[in-house]
């Protein structure tokens, strides 16, 4: 008797020959006297010519077993490692192109003034009122004495002379008549002395 060498098999016990052994299928292997052929694990796949299951590069990805292809990654996911069974959502603050996680494909980072929430494939523009967060994942309001237009990348405080006393405001007002602002970024005006 013969054993039937790796990913390949035999069902016929005490097969004589050797061309009774079975090449296995794609997404399939076996060990040196098989008696059938495993699945690939997910994760990873195996063609006719690869010798071994293999993993999945970065940017693509395999949720079953028994596979001889890896999925590519979807526009909003991203897969930097390799042998991925799932798609990872493309973090907060980023894009992520379909394919993203190959040495070419990379997140690309939102600018200031716009932000993205996790799994997007845009940048979206902050309102009037609000800048972007450090990491650009929202979108926050202008505290007291400081304006934005819509996309700006951070807040402005109000000149001398005017004020602005709510959050997220995009126009300041001017001081009234016996009142000042000596400093910038004020959310009040003081009284003129006498």
């Amino acid at each position: 008797c013969q054993d039937c060498p790796i990913n390949t098999f035999s069902n016929i016990i005490n097969a004589k020959t050797k061309s009774s052994c079975l090449v296995c299928s794609n997404g399939k292997y076996s060990v040196t006297g098989s008696f059938q052929c495993t699945n690939c694990e997910a994760g990873k796949y195996k063609t006719s010519t690869l010798p071994s299951c293999t993993n999945c590069p970065s940017g693509k990805y395999q949720s079953i077993t028994g596979s001889s292809v890896c999925k590519s990654v979807d526009a909003g996911f991203c897969m930097s490692s390799i042998g991925s069974t799932k798609q990872d959502q493309c973090p907060a603050g980023n894009t992520c192109a379909a394919g993203c996680g190959t040495t070419i494909i990379k997140p690309i980072k939102c600018i200031a003034g716009k932000y993205s929430n996790s799994g997007s494939t845009t940048c979206t523009t902050c309102d009037a009122g609000k800048s972007s967060s450090v990491d650009n994942s929202g979108c926050i309001n202008c505290e007291a004495g400081k304006i934005a237009d819509a996309g700006s990348g951070s807040c402005t405080p109000c000149d001398l002379g005017y004020y602005l006393d709510v959050t997220g405001g995009v126009k300041c007002k001017a001081c009234v008549a016996g009142t000042y602002a000596a400093t910038t970024g004020n959310n009040k005006c003081s009284s003129c002395p006498e």
